[in-house]
């Protein structure tokens, strides 16, 4: 059974409060304003699964947003899809801002700002994704955030339909059924975000097509010993000085999202189930860090705490 959270058991004047708790407890620290408080309402059904959560929200108009502050206090980092179910809504992020109409959905990072604004009643579904497992089948999902796949497409028409027929059967289904409908339903997202990425292609500035085939060079030769910033340029056939320019226009450096992206991999298999048994120093040595008073030191430094505190804090929490 769903867990819900409604705001109907309350005195009117406390209905957005509440609220405003209750979504940072289903989710992750965001920001709710709303320009109709003293008539407020909201409800939410949340189903925890094993490896995506999946959410139906309804409720008065509002606007929900995640700030830089937000995302220093959780650095947890999920993919979210909003699938709209019945009127509009606006979702931004990097710049990008969609409208979403009854059956279109979109994409958005909870490791970037964003804000979704549903100035008519909202009623949404909402899927938190774990990054790791997006990225897996779509490399460039960071570049598609703020984007979304229309349902009066073909493929956008059958997956949103798919996604809300999985998301109504799911509960009730035994662990191993959960466990293939949840794969399910990430490959469904994928098909969705992939008819929008040709299209991307053909209106990015090639700079932006050269960053987006560096990172997923990078993502691919994480555990290679000879990942580095010529290795990363030399396979794109470019001169390393060149391409740290297109980071650095970016914001970043080659090398530190090498380290960054180490990091991500090595924190989440520290906490996969299939890796349990491994030492924290062996899944290091796995993506070529070797100096372990050092990882420490950056691990705790990306993620505010040891990696054997991560590993412990994450399992618990599972």
């Amino acid at each position: 059974m769903p867990k819900v959270y409604a705001t109907d058991h309350h005195p009117r004047g406390e209905r957005f409060a509440f609220w405003r708790d209750v979504i940072c407890e289903a989710y992750l620290p965001i920001h709710c304003e709303t320009h109709d408080t003293p008539r407020f309402e909201g409800r939410i059904e949340l189903d925890r699964l094993s490896k995506l959560n999946i959410s139906r929200v309804k409720g008065s108009p509002q606007c929900v947003s995640r700030h830089k502050m937000q995302i220093a206090r959780n650095t947890d980092a999920y993919f979210m899809l909003s699938l709209q179910l019945t009127d509009q809504g606006h979702l931004s992020q990097r710049g990008r801002t969609t409208m979403l109409r009854p059956g279109d959905f979109g994409l958005y990072s909870t490791a970037e700002p964003y804000e979704i604004s549903c100035k008519q009643p909202v009623n949404q579904l909402i899927v938190q994704i774990p990054e790791k497992a997006l990225l897996e089948r779509v490399p460039d999902a960071h570049e598609l955030t703020g984007c979304g796949v229309a349902a009066n497409t073909e493929i956008g028409g059958l997956v949103s339909s798919q996604l809300r027929e999985n998301a109504s059967r799911i509960a009730a289904q035994s662990s191993l059924v959960q466990s293939h409908m949840q794969d399910m339903m990430v490959d469904l997202v994928a098909t969705g975000l992939s008819t929008l990425i040709n299209h991307k292609v053909e209106l990015s500035r090639p700079g932006h097509l050269l960053l987006t085939r560096a990172k997923e060079k990078i993502r691919d030769h994480l555990r290679d010993d000879e990942l580095s910033p010529a290795f990363i340029a030399a396979s794109l056939g470019m001169s390393q000085r060149n391409l740290a320019r297109v980071f650095q226009r970016d914001g970043d450096t080659i090398s530190n999202f090498i380290r960054q992206s180490r990091l991500d991999a090595i924190a989440a298999d520290l906490i996969d189930p299939r890796f349990a048994s491994h030492s924290i120093s062996q899944l290091a040595c796995k993506y070529g860090i070797t100096n372990f008073q050092h990882f420490s030191t950056m691990f705790k430094s990306h993620f505010g705490m040891s990696p054997r505190a991560f590993r412990t804090t994450k399992r618990n929490l599972q």
